[in-house]
């Protein structure tokens, strides 16, 4: 017989990623809060290697087509000062994770995106300005 995940495990499965998810996706998962099981992962992996291994702050997640909170929740995601994540192919992003990754674009690296599009279809090229 193969073995369950435990919670724990579903919820680093999840968060392996790299993104930042709302706790509202991890309770839609699990059935149950991750905040105090994220906590405590946290306590663990700092008592033993000095640091978090998932950073959280207050959800700011484009939730148009998924239950939209007013309460302040948080998100979370693998703290990527100190872990790598297990990348997905750009084609198995969800709309949310997509939305994220264009948000954590730089602003040049968005330019040379739009540049790269306008050169194949032998439009002219836009030029930054302005640094703000």
């Amino acid at each position: 017989m193969g073995s369950k995940e435990s919670y724990r495990e579903t919820i680093e499965r999840i968060l392996s990623d790299g993104n930042w998810h709302c706790i509202l996706g991890l309770i839609k998962e699990t059935g149950l809060s991750a905040r105090n099981r994220i906590s405590e992962i946290n306590i663990n992996n700092e008592e033993e290697f000095g640091f978090i291994k998932y950073e959280g702050k207050k959800c700011n997640l484009d939730h148009t087509f998924d239950n939209q909170h007013k309460a302040s929740l948080y998100m979370y995601r693998l703290n990527p000062e100190k872990y790598a994540p297990l990348h997905k192919d750009p084609s198995e992003l969800s709309v949310e994770e997509e939305q994220i990754r264009q948000e954590e674009m730089k602003r040049e690296d968005k330019l040379k995106m739009v540049n790269e599009m306008l050169q194949q279809k032998g439009l002219n090229k836009i030029e930054l300005k302005g640094t703000e």
